[in-house]
């Protein structure tokens, strides 16, 4: 189907939309969108995150990248994310490409399409994502007119298995290459596709894959890696010296797993965790300075409306400034009611003072990995954490200070492991739980939440040659662990976690793959391999159908033990830390030896640059303005409320409820309204809402209430709303109420819809019978879907008026639906029960025009 991109957007909302599960994860249009014109670019990218929606956007990488290009005027950077299986599914009954969210673009009419690698089993989503796309698999049958395929980000250490599909890999940090590149094409755009792959190539941190080129032995052994000539040997990462900080992120509107403000505080880590692949490539350490970062996060507050920020890192307790930076920023968050989170921390490096700072606003999550039960075992993989009674001493302070529930994240079949360190990890969980009973509060239980993962060996670690362990040995040991724990910790071992040990196998294969697995990936996907991060979607067995049919033997990836002197699939990729430096730490492993951190130790030596700073902290002291912390004192009732009427149309009719809660309240932080929140653990801003509208429905009358701490003229409100509410959703009026007014939720009952069939030709006739005989009946039954199945409802019975008429655009029908006792067939259900035989029900366009209460005769608005 040949289309115009505004073609395009039209019959996306009109016949694709309406049919999937969330909608709102293809129209794009989130706070803080970048438009621009593209006849105005001279370079176009689109950023493709091989997952959904909702994942992708939590990036932080996929945010930095796409602000990043686009603060370049003649540079556009667009989106695009896996299309979820129903989404997939439309496009190809309507034989209709994959195009980006900001002007509906197909992927084939780019510059660049950049694929983000997260991890590897997103490989299948990679092909799929270029097939939708209209893009050749194969870099080697791409033609002049397609765009260059660029990979990149953390699982890009080892892209051999995908080296067919890549024209150009980015090593590193994208932020440092990803615009010299851009600038680097300009120049050759009139260049042939060859030529500008060797030219881009020659670029620091930039591998082009077509020109390397494995050579194996009779016996099938990679004998070695021959380049071409005029190519660097081996390719060198980049590490950025100051990683960027988005400055206007994207806030989407539905919700997200990361829904908050993300603030990396440092990038690198100095552990030496010997399994942590991340910990290893991305050294050097590189801290911000505390302060730069109270001055980002409170923008950042102004510019999404979040209300909690996140300070993330490899290692967020071991940042130099931790404390004095906690401190800082709890007293500009406290009085706006801003929560701090870490997304994990270590046992050892946490302190009391951190709790007992970050609980001030509401108690968020925390999450330890102890990654091994028995100390021994801690030593071999350098997880300094050998003091089991400092340990327990932290963990009890956790439950003495308020938290119900922490969760604790372990692995399974680290190298020289045995079934005793197994054991250990019920006998450690059982220390943490009677220290925290013995000093937390009294009558509450402390609970436990454990994770427990299978171990894969990843590329550029000490443990790169270890073989892993295979899945009977692994079921066998999470068997054991299951049987072995108290009843106060939350795990369990059944069919779910048993599939996640074959997507660990799988993971294992793929992670230290070569260019043999290319054809296995290729049929995995052909046979329908999607989305094999998410357990409803992971098919193990086609996986083993394409191993069988193309030859591959998966255990001499997984379960073999590599020499140290063998040649590796990514043996020609440098990605900063020594070959040399990995042996040595394998055989400290091997001797139970632990690597103290080099910024507290002194250096190691580990090679990974002639500038490494390392060894001292490189945030400088932070000036505190003394160490107390304000207490502010909150009031317990709102000072004013605000009722506001407003529409809900356009792309955020694909808003649901819940998520046009959250939007409404950011608007409303945006825009500095002073929000009244409740008393307690988890303050909640005082917004209510009259009854859900239907996902995809339009309104024209909606209602909500605003309560506040200090008075503002309810115009002034409406003003500085619509400042910061989205195309889509608009104020109209806003007036005072008495804080004794009954809720929304008490006084809407009802509402008027108008639904537009369209042209129904001789159909029309049809549907007027249809309606002649429902007001004439008393009751017309129907079927329901509610969350226990299907129940039966008298259609008629909440219906207080139904009117037919016609406009230049086909039939329409008013109807008048009133909630009561004991009535409760819901509008979309009527809509269904009018639309049978005749037309799909999502071809209805509904509009509640009016929402309020039934007084008899008619609709009176609150």
């Amino acid at each position: 189907m040949n289309f115009s991109t505004s073609d395009y957007a039209q019959f996306l909302r009109r016949e694709l939309l309406p049919r999937v599960q969330k909608p709102a994860r293809y129209t794009g249009g989130e706070w803080n969108e970048i438009h621009k014109d593209p006849k105005t670019a001279a370079a176009r990218l689109v950023l493709a995150f091989p997952d959904v929606y909702e994942i992708g956007i939590s990036y932080p990488g996929y945010k930095i990248l796409y602000e990043l290009l686009n603060q370049q005027a003649d540079i556009y950077a667009e989106r695009v994310y896996s299309p979820w299986p129903d989404f997939e599914a439309l496009l190809r009954q309507n034989n209709l490409p994959l195009c980006s969210l900001e002007t509906g673009t197909p992927l084939r009419d780019f510059d660049f399409v950049g694929i983000t690698l997260q991890h590897e089993l997103s490989y299948s989503n990679i092909l799929n994502l270029l097939d939708l796309g209209r893009i050749p698999l194969r870099a080697a049958e791409r033609g002049a007119d397609d765009p260059l395929i660029l990979g990149g980000g953390p699982g890009a250490v080892n892209p051999e298995p995908l080296a067919e599909l890549f024209d150009l890999v980015v090593l590193g940090d994208g932020e440092d290459v990803l615009l010299e590149l851009i600038r680097r094409y300009e120049a050759l755009r009139q260049a042939p596709r060859a030529e500008k792959i060797k030219e881009l190539s020659q670029l620091p941190g930039v591998y082009a894959p077509g020109l390397y080129h494995p050579r194996y032995s009779a016996a099938g052994v990679l004998e070695a890696i021959d380049s071409e000539p005029g190519v660097a040997f081996p390719v060198r990462h980049r590490a950025a010296p100051a990683p960027a900080l988005p400055q206007r992120p994207l806030v989407p509107y539905l919700s997200v797993p990361h829904d908050r403000v993300t603030v990396e505080v440092f990038r690198g880590c100095t552990r030496g965790c010997r399994f942590c692949q991340a910990g290893m490539i991305t050294r050097p350490i590189r801290e911000r300075e505390a302060q730069d970062i109270v001055n980002h996060v409170l923008d950042q507050i102004t510019q999404t409306g979040y209300e909690e920020v996140s300070l993330i890192s490899l290692s967020t307790g071991d940042y130099s400034q931790i404390l004095p930076l906690v401190r800082t920023l709890m007293r500009a968050l406290l009085p706006q009611r801003v929560a701090l989170s870490f997304p994990s921390l270590r046992l050892d490096s946490f302190r009391s003072e951190l709790a007992e700072t970050v609980r001030r606003v509401r108690k968020t999550g925390l999450t330890f990995a102890p990654e091994a039960g028995s100390a021994r075992l801690r030593r071999v993989i350098n997880k300094c954490l050998e003091d089991e009674d400092v340990l327990a001493a932290n963990l009890a302070y956790v439950f003495e200070e308020g938290w119900d529930l922490v969760k604790l994240y372990f692995m399974i079949g680290l190298p020289t492991e045995t079934e005793a360190d197994v054991a250990e990890i019920g006998q450690l969980v059982r220390k943490l739980l009677a220290e925290s009973k013995k000093r937390g509060k009294p009558g509450r239980e402390p609970r436990v939440h454990l994770g427990v993962c299978q171990f894969v060996p990843k590329p550029h670690t000490p443990f790169q040659w270890e073989p892993q362990l295979s899945r009977e040995q692994a079921i066998a040991r999470m068997e054991q662990l299951a049987r072995n724990l108290p009843k106060a910790v939350e795990y369990r071992f059944g069919k779910k976690e048993r599939e996640d040990l074959n997507r660990s196998y799988l993971e294992g294969m793929l992670a230290r793959g070569d260019r043999r697995l290319w054809p296995v990936i290729h049929r995995a996907w052909e046979l329908g391999a999607r989305f094999d991060g998410w357990g409803e979607y992971f098919r193990f067995d086609l996986w083993q159908q394409a191993l069988i049919d193309c030859g591959v033997d998966a255990d001499a990836y997984v379960l073999r033990a590599r020499g140290e002197d063998e040649v590796l699939p990514w043996s020609h990729l440098d990605m900063g830390t020594p070959v040399a430096y990995l042996k040595q730490e394998r055989n400290l492993a091997q001797e139970e030896q632990m690597t103290k951190d080099c910024r507290t130790q002194g250096c190691h030596t580990c090679g990974v640059s002639e500038q490494c700073e390392c060894p001292r902290p490189l945030a400088q002291p932070m000036q505190e303005a003394g160490t107390e912390l304000p207490a502010p004192v909150f009031p317990e009732r709102e000072a004013v409320r605000i009722r506001l009427r407003y529409q809900k149309n356009d792309d955020l009719r694909f808003v649901g409820h819940l998520d046009l809660v959250n939007l409404f309240r950011r608007a409303a932080r945006r825009a500095k309204l002073p929000l009244h929140y409740s008393i307690g653990f988890h303050p909640q801003p005082s917004l209510s809402f009259g009854p859900p509208l239907s996902l995809g429905y339009r309104a024209l009358g909606e209602w909500l209430d605003l309560g506040l701490d200090a008075w503002r003229e309810p115009r002034q409100v409406v003003q500085e709303l619509n400042q910061m509410l989205p195309a889509g959703i608009r104020v109209d009026v806003g007036r005072e109420v008495p804080l004794s007014t009954p809720s929304l939720t008490d006084r809407i009952n009802a509402g008027e819809y108008l639904l537009q069939f369209g042209e129904l030709g001789d159909k029309a006739g049809e549907l007027e019978k249809r309606v002649l005989a429902f007001l004439a009946a008393t009751e017309v039954p129907g079927q329901q879907w509610s969350k226990n199945g299907p129940v039966k409802v008298n259609l008629r019975t909440p219906v207080m008026g139904l009117t037919l008429a016609s406009d230049a655009e086909g039939t329409l029908l008013k109807l008048v639906h009133v909630v009561q006792p004991g009535s409760n067939a819901k509008v979309s259900t009527l809509v269904e029960y009018f639309c049978s035989g005749l037309l799909e029900p999502w071809r209805v366009a509904v509009t509640r025009t009016v929402s309020g209460r039934w007084q008899g005769e008619g609709i009176t608005i609150p």
